[in-house]
């Protein structure tokens, strides 16, 4: 799982955030591919280049490297 929000979302404030983000790092705990997250502070709703970095290099790394192992 990969999370991406911009600090400044009004649709995700950063306390709802910090929370699922703690709750979902302690089900997670120990898993193999724990969820990982990305909030890129100055945006608001929207997705940004960076937001699609992180994405493509998470499913690079989580998708494509399973197929060549």
């Amino acid at each position: 799982q990969l999370h991406c929000i911009g600090v400044e979302d009004s649709f995700t404030p950063p306390d709802c955030f910090a929370k699922a983000r703690d709750e979902l790092t302690k089900i997670y705990a120990g898993a193999k591919h724990p969820p990982e997250f990305y909030a890129e502070p100055g945006i608001g709703h929207r997705e940004t280049s960076e937001m699609r970095r992180q994405v493509l290099g998470f499913l690079d790394s989580h998708l494509v490297a399973s197929r060549n192992s």
